[in-house]
């Protein structure tokens, strides 16, 4: 049965969904922006930094702004984002991790970035469930979607090996273990017997 509310009792439900969402990921599971205002200086100075590709002085400000927050899930995210462009795969890790302690949805391209990190690493397991996570979200780039699912794939299959228990077969199957190939020359010799003429023209 189809409930019909009328246009004022609409309204008046949609104002007390917006509240409660809104004190909710105030004081749950959104993430609050620091209060700190000697933290936000230094981050805005970090900004202004990082736009200019003035990393050092990037870092140098985003260290100040943890120490007066140590909480302050956007300037470890920045941090991170340094550490990507500088290609130093421990801080992004160290950071991203951080990020995602401190306010799990804050990026979603944190879990893209640590699952391909760990793919590169060959830990499978947590590329595995990076990548996952980072699929869950609906406003995520195409590109990167396509090339998370084809290493959420390969990650899946490498940490999660199907037992590999070969049977001998009598008359067909080699009893030398140095042997690679999966024919005996006997086998192969009888394939080649019971194989058609080949017609030369």
């Amino acid at each position: 049965m189809r409930i019909v509310f009328s246009e004022k009792s609409t309204i008046i439900h949609l104002f007390i969904f917006i509240f409660c969402s809104l004190h909710i990921n105030g004081q749950e599971g959104g993430c609050p922006k620091s209060s700190n205002k000697k933290a936000i200086k230094y981050y805005e100075n970090a900004l202004e930094a990082f736009k200019s590709r003035d990393y050092e002085e990037a870092k140098s400000s985003l260290t100040k702004a943890i120490d007066q927050d140590p909480e302050f899930a956007d300037a470890y995210l920045l941090q991170g984002t340094i550490a990507l462009k500088k290609k130093d795969d421990k801080e992004l890790d160290l950071n991203y991790q951080k990020v995602i302690e401190l306010c799990p949805d804050l990026d979603p391209d944190v879990y893209f970035q640590l699952g391909w990190l760990y793919y590169e690493l060959k830990k499978w397991k947590e590329a595995e469930d990076k990548l996952k996570k980072y699929l869950e979200y609906d406003k995520i780039k195409e590109t990167q979607a396509v090339k998370a699912e084809s290493m959420l794939r390969r990650s899946e299959l490498y940490a999660h090996p199907v037992p590999f228990n070969p049977i001998p077969v009598k008359d067909i199957s080699s009893s030398d273990p140095e042997i690679t190939y999966p024919l005996s020359f006997k086998a192969m010799a009888r394939l080649c017997i019971a194989a058609p003429p080949i017609a030369i023209k």
